[in-house]
């Protein structure tokens, strides 16, 4: 039987996704600049005084059906995202 796959949204935003969203907004030249603040607050907000993130929820699914977790893309790609907009934005405060 073909079975019928459809994206679930979790209940939370996560920052890994997030950081995708934003560099997507960045590269586009987004003109809504409050968006992308959103996005750098959640960051900032979920931020360990360690510097790291917490691992939140599963990152990817192979095949349709086996769950995978990527432990460094919270770190790589929200660095990514804040080094963009360091870049695109400079000193522009967020606070």
């Amino acid at each position: 039987s073909c079975e019928q796959h459809k994206y679930v949204e979790h209940e939370n935003s996560q920052v890994v996704q997030t950081s995708w969203a934003l560099m997507a907004l960045m590269a586009a030249k987004c003109p809504d600049h409050d968006a992308i603040k959103r996005g750098i607050h959640l960051f900032m907000s979920r931020q360990q005084p360690d510097g790291q993130w917490k691992q939140e929820a599963i990152e990817g699914i192979f095949n349709h059906s086996c769950s995978i977790s990527y432990p460094n893309y919270k770190h790589i790609f929200t660095i990514w995202a804040l080094g963009r907009y360091a870049k695109m934005y400079g000193d522009v405060a967020v606070l």
